[in-house]
């Protein structure tokens, strides 16, 4: 005849089992949800992960991404701007956010400022990270507020708009190591102050030309 204990400890063993099963299906879930994220997590730690492998990048990388053009583009006018942070945590409707302080405002920097997420986008869509058809589709606001400002200063909006984008993309393409290093940045930390900024342009220095 089984005596008391020995139930109680069969008994404590099942919910042990039961416990650890159960976290077992719950990191599997996580990992499939978020696999391409942990892995490069996993790989960053270790030093192994480069931003410019070509896998298909994730909708919060792309977004850091998009932030990080921005935020590069404030950052190459000081005399202008300064930036106060930049975030991939998610606002209302926008999935990102990057915040100047404008010193001494000039229409055609804050042209570029506003074009900075998209020409990015098209940086990592030239690596083939993400779909083409896809790039600027966020990007309705920056595309208005770069608009309302051409239609103020230029006599042909359209060229210049165009002119700006291209323009833009030079630059970030001059910097691409930066952008990957904010990109990365953003990732681990999700909200950048000027200070983390700093340390990053510090060991990737900008360039204009």
């Amino acid at each position: 005849m089984m005596s008391k204990t020995y139930f109680n400890r069969t008994k404590k063993w099942l919910i042990v089992f039961y416990l650890m099963a159960l976290n077992i299906f719950f990191l599997v879930v996580i990992y499939f949800d978020n696999h391409l994220s942990i892995q490069r997590s996993f790989l960053d730690f270790f030093g192994l992960y480069h931003p410019e492998t070509k896998e298909k990048l994730t909708e919060e990388e792309i977004t850091a991404y998009h932030e990080a053009g921005h935020a590069l583009i404030t950052l190459l006018y000081p005399q202008n701007y300064k930036l106060r942070y930049v975030t991939i945590v998610p606002q209302g409707y926008t999935l990102g956010h990057s915040d100047h302080q404008v010193l001494k405002n000039n229409p055609q920097k804050s042209v570029l400022i506003a074009l900075g997420g998209t020409a990015a986008e098209a940086l990592i869509a030239n690596n083939h990270q993400m779909d083409k058809k896809t790039v600027g589709k966020g990007s309705g606001s920056d595309f208005k507020k770069a608009r309302k400002i051409l239609k103020k200063i230029s006599l042909n909006p359209k060229q210049d708009f165009d002119l700006s984008l291209q323009k833009v993309e030079h630059l970030l393409s001059l910097n691409k190591e930066t952008l990957d290093q904010i990109a990365r940045r953003l990732m681990l930390k999700k909200t950048l102050s000027p200070e983390d900024l700093h340390q990053i342009c510090q060991k990737y220095p900008l360039k204009e030309k």
